[in-house]
């Protein structure tokens, strides 16, 4: 008898905050949110900028902590423990 064994994948969450530039506090609106859980290999929508709003700025699309901007899609690749 043989019996199938099971390791789980690492689950992926993409969060959207509003940056540092303007300040917070000169930010109106709020950041979309996306409740999917993402895999390995998974290509996610990068959301638009939802209600977020800041006066006398532009919204160039989402920098990830690395200085990436992503618009459009977002392959997930292995997370570096």
């Amino acid at each position: 008898t043989l019996f199938a064994q099971w390791t789980a994948k690492d689950v992926y969450k993409i969060t959207y905050k509003p940056g540092e530039n303007p300040k917070e506090s000169e930010i109106t609106g709020t950041c979309p949110v996306d409740e999917n859980d993402y895999y390995e290999g998974d290509v996610a929508t990068v959301l638009d900028q939802d209600t977020l709003y800041a006066n006398g700025y532009t919204f160039g699309g989402w920098k990830d902590n690395k200085g990436n901007v992503y618009e459009g899609v977002l392959t997930l690749k292995k997370r570096v423990k």
